[in-house]
């Protein structure tokens, strides 16, 4: 456990002070993972700034194993910050670099990929993401299993039961709680193999939580003290226990008071329940993620108890935590939460203050989308610079080569000659094909930050027309015209902040990247188009839905609809050729007239 806090400290130190340069060294490649992978959970912000720092420092510039890893942490930490753009565009830059260096992808990416999907909703997919993986884990041989965990503390039972969790977590979600039960015990089966006591303590508490959500109450603590068990064997085991740090302790015994709270609120015991509250919240202490959550739990549990004062006190403190470490999935949690609180006590002013911060939350989110975008962007040019620098000495030692030719060259001009013709038509081909696949990348970065913005100013228009229908069925529960009166600034603002140049811009500017010229050649083409219908043909361009074009302007579909058809009647196309299929075909290569 010291070693552990030892790293922890380590890793802390190496980038706040600015002397690291020692520290990010291949020798360090095991440890300087292992520190990102501690730190992730218990404080994000941190571990962000970290993984920059370890993709900036690192030595080795070509694809390796502490780039891939910082790389999948970067993707594992956006995604608990509910930023699914970056969360994906990581995850596939992880992918791609751990096929390069070992030849495949581990599995445990293709559970990160579930994770996603499951947050998003899509419960579908992330079983048939969570299946797969499971197969892929099973599949793995002796060899390969040493292979993809050289330090042996990972290996494929591991993986494969936490595949069987998730699955089990999709099932709840279908209800089917049965079937849930099965595949936890089948998890726990997979551990008991391992004989790891922090994953047979996460298997007790995950069956649990399963009893509590389908009030099968007697058996919630009983599995909570086999998880309290498992706990203190963690620190007193012959065997090598992996996960015996503190971190990891109080996590689960965390979540075993948590869910005994619930159990005995559920019983009517409340005394019991708080009791069982101010330990969890003791234990999740340095767990910012888990505190937040908690803190929710009690703010409802208060609530219904009508401690409606301690229970806003509850979500605050919670907010504070979410908000200090860029937890915009637990803010949205404990506003829901808070606004369900005010909306039963008939606190309007406070409901539309948090409709406020709510909007206030996805520009940060779009913000931070952009932000991380311009990184990225820093972070490749780094890597082209690096590149050029290759290139120049290679440069140099093609001319050392010319000039060794040279001296010996009264002894064989002819041979001489021949071979510096074929090192230099070898040459030539290595560069096109270089300059051909810089082109392609370039092309398909900027069609990704094209899809990036356009998803962004989707989910902006989305999340304010959701609170206009809040407002609106607000205003029906307003009696006097004075109450009502007070709503028409929160409704011109919102109507602004959907109709904005500001958004147009910032398509424009990436539309521009990646099909230049295609707005000057459309005009070319037919003089009676208007700035709307050119705006049109550019959603079309990138590939947008009529519903999606309607989202991002801010207008209805019928009213898109309209103006499709009377931009057909202005390029007067036949019946036999789509609007689609001509915007498409536009050649943006050829020079304008």
């Amino acid at each position: 456990m010291k070693f552990v806090h030892i790293m922890l400290i380590a890793a802390s130190l190496s980038y706040s002070s600015g002397q690291s340069t020692d520290y990010f060294s291949k020798k360090n490649s095991q440890a300087i993972r292992d520190s990102l992978n501690m730190i992730k959970f218990v404080n994000p912000n941190q571990a962000v700034r970290f993984a920059f720092e370890i993709l900036e420092k690192y030595p080795d510039k070509t694809p390796n194993r502490v780039q891939g890893a910082a790389y999948a942490a970067l993707g594992q930490i956006y995604h608990i910050k509910g930023l699914t753009g970056p969360t994906l565009e990581y995850l596939d830059l992880a992918e791609n670099i751990f096929s390069d260096v070992i030849g495949q992808v581990p599995p445990w990416l293709q559970i990160d990929i579930g994770n996603v999907y499951f947050s998003q909703g899509l419960y579908d997919k992330a079983r048939e993401s969570y299946q797969q993986s499971y197969e892929n884990f099973r599949s793995i041989s002796e060899n390969d299993d040493i292979k993809l965990n050289p330090s042996g503390r990972s290996d494929k039972l591991a993986g494969m039961a936490v595949s069987k969790n998730n699955l089990a977590l999709v099932a709840i979600q279908f209800k089917e709680f049965d079937k849930a039960e099965a595949l936890y015990k089948a998890g726990k089966k997979l551990r008991q193999q391992r004989n790891q006591y922090d994953d047979l303590a996460h298997s007790y508490l995950s069956l649990a939580d399963l009893y509590l959500r389908s009030d099968n109450l007697s058996k919630v603590a009983v599995y909570c003290d086999s998880a309290e068990q498992m706990v203190a064997r963690l620190f007193d085991s012959d065997s090598k226990q992996y996960g015996a740090f503190e971190e990891n302790a109080n996590r689960y015994l965390g979540m075993s008071k948590q869910y005994l709270a619930e159990h005995y609120f559920k019983l009517d015991d409340q005394q019991l329940a708080l009791n069982n509250l101010f330990q969890a919240k003791s234990y999740y202490a340095q767990l910012p993620i888990e505190l937040s959550r908690l803190l929710n739990i009690s703010a409802i549990m208060q609530h219904e108890i009508d401690n409606n004062t301690t229970a806003l006190n509850d979500i605050n403190e919670g907010l504070m935590i979410a908000e200090r470490q860029g937890l915009n999935r637990e803010r949205k949690l404990l506003l829901s939460t808070k606004k369900d609180i005010l909306s039963q006590i008939g606190d309007q002013r406070g409901i539309e203050k948090i409709n406020e911060v709510l909007l206030l939350i996805n520009q940060e989110q779009v913000a931070a989308q952009n932000r991380d975008l311009l990184i990225n962007m820093e972070l490749r040019n780094q890597l082209r610079a690096g590149q050029e620098a290759l290139k120049e000495a290679e440069e140099d030692r093609r001319q050392f080569i010319a000039l060794a030719i040279l001296v010996i060259f009264i002894l064989g001009l002819i041979i001489s000659t021949v071979r510096n013709e074929y090192i230099t038509a070898q040459q030539q081909q290595l560069l096109a094909e270089q300059s051909k696949a810089v082109a392609e990348l370039e092309l398909k970065s900027t069609e990704r930050e094209l899809r990036y913005v356009s998803t962004s100013i989707m989910e902006k228009n989305e999340m304010i027309e959701s609170i206009k229908k809040d407002i609106n069925y607000a205003a029906k529960f307003l009696s006097d015209s004075e109450s009502k009166y007070l709503l028409s600034p929160l409704r011109s603002k919102l109507k602004d902040a959907t109709i904005t140049s500001t958004d147009w811009e910032e398509f424009q500017l990436h539309f521009n990247k990646t099909y230049p010229g295609f707005l000057e050649r459309l005009a070319n083409l037919n003089k009676s188009l208007t700035i709307p219908d050119l705006r049109l043909c550019a959603y079309l361009r990138s590939g947008q839905t009529t519903k999606e074009i309607a989202k991002m302007t801010g207008l209805s579909v019928r009213s898109i609809e309209s103006r499709r058809y009377r931009l057909r009647k202005k390029l007067e196309l036949d019946r036999d050729t789509t609007l689609y299929k001509f915007i498409q075909q536009i050649d943006t290569s050829k020079s304008l007239t």
